[in-house]
């Protein structure tokens, strides 16, 4: 895969007459974009239809570890999207130590859906932990493990790039098997030594098909730097691009493979370009401060907190992201030892500059306050 990818990106480069380094400074989104082959289903204009009235999920989400009176507290939450004409059912989590029912928050809704989290909030103990849990319109039931409260490495796999770009073919696709062998190794390795969180590097599900809608194709055929940077963005255009990361989000992680480990392994993801659109925030300046690229990037980062994080960009940003930080960057507890910064280097990102230097001296400070204890970073 990785050999095929490569060739994949030059030969990409060279139909763009591109150096391969040139790549992450893409100068038209629509010279970039040039060779995707959408993969979407009819319906809607561009090829994307409304998801079906279906429940999607289960997703589990680790968000941190709260040291209180003594004992470790294990914070996460489990999330269903659920039709917006549907009650939401209460969870149930088991273990060893009995069975309790979580209720519903809905986060948000969206379309057709309500985001609806199931908040936990779990004490580590000194062994590890067997939960199983389920809902009465979801089967089968699922289950995660916690490790000990004591353990100095959790056992962690690690994603990144969970799709495929645009200059692999669909026969290659195929060929490959799509994303699900990977999955599947995971899986095995998962049932023989279980993943405590699965840290998810970016790019998670590759929504570059978004300039597939017709509307976007109009706009990018405009001549002028300023026709594009002022252009309207209209109503029509809000609707098509809601629906299709909506649509595309639900299709995408309810696929093989990918569902079942995200209902097993309790995730951690920090967000880049694909999970919005392909080399969102290296176009020029006057591309990015138009009014599609901004309210692209308002739509693409809605459904990353939503799908990804199980939050909003309104929600209490309290123990999840960096204090003070100005993007969605964590410094993640995987043990008395470990711990993981997932730094977004998408949000403030511009041609020249990945991360601002205020952004760097709030995430460095956040890294000299880790306890004494920690020994890998």
């Amino acid at each position: 895969y990785a050999v095929r990818h490569e060739r994949g990106r030059k030969q990409l480069a060279s139909d763009m007459g591109l150096r391969i380094r040139q790549i992450s400074k893409p100068n038209e989104p629509n010279q970039r974009l040039k060779n995707i082959t959408p993969d979407l289903g009819p319906g809607a204009p561009g090829g994307v239809e409304t998801s079906t009235m279906t429940t999607y999920g289960p997703y589990l989400r680790y968000v941190r570890v709260d040291e209180e009176d003594g004992s470790s507290i294990w914070v996460g939450s489990a999330m269903l999207v659920v039709p917006s004409n549907e009650t939401p059912s209460t969870m149930t989590l088991s273990s060893e130590s009995g069975s309790t029912s979580i209720e519903a928050t809905k986060i948000l809704s969206a379309l057709t859906h309500d985001f609806i989290r199931y908040p936990l909030r779990l004490p580590l103990k000194d062994v590890p932990q067997h939960f199983s849990y389920g809902f009465p319109e979801v089967k089968p039931g699922y289950d995660f493990h916690l490790p000990s409260a004591s353990d100095p490495y959790w056992h962690c796999s690690f994603t990144s790039c969970n799709g495929f770009t645009g200059d692999v073919s669909e026969e290659a696709r195929e060929q490959m098997g799509r994303e699900r062998p990977l999955w599947d190794d995971m899986l095995r390795r998962h049932a023989q030594k279980p993943y405590h969180v699965m840290l998810g590097g970016g790019d998670q599900i590759y929504c570059d098909d978004v300039w597939k809608l017709e509307v976007l194709r109009n706009w990018q055929k405009m001549k002028g730097k300023d026709n594009r940077q002022y252009a309207k963005w209209t109503e029509e255009m809000d609707q098509l691009v809601e629906n299709f990361y909506f649509t595309h989000y639900c299709n995408h992680f309810a696929t093989d493979g990918i569902r079942e480990a995200y209902a097993k392994i309790p995730q951690v993801n920090v967000c880049d370009d694909h999970d919005c659109f392909d080399g969102f925030g290296s176009y020029p300046e006057y591309l990015e401060k138009s009014n599609v690229f901004q309210n692209l990037r308002r739509i693409g980062y809605k459904y990353f907190l939503l799908f990804q994080l199980q939050t909003t960009p309104t929600e209490d940003r309290t123990g999840m992201f960096i204090p003070k930080s100005n993007s969605y960057s964590m410094i993640t507890h995987l043990g008395k030892s470990f711990s993981a910064l997932m730094l977004d280097t998408r949000h403030q990102r511009t041609r020249d500059r990945i991360v601002t230097e205020d952004e760097w001296e709030t995430v460095f400070n956040a890294v000299k306050e880790l306890s004494p204890d920690k020994r890998h970073l």
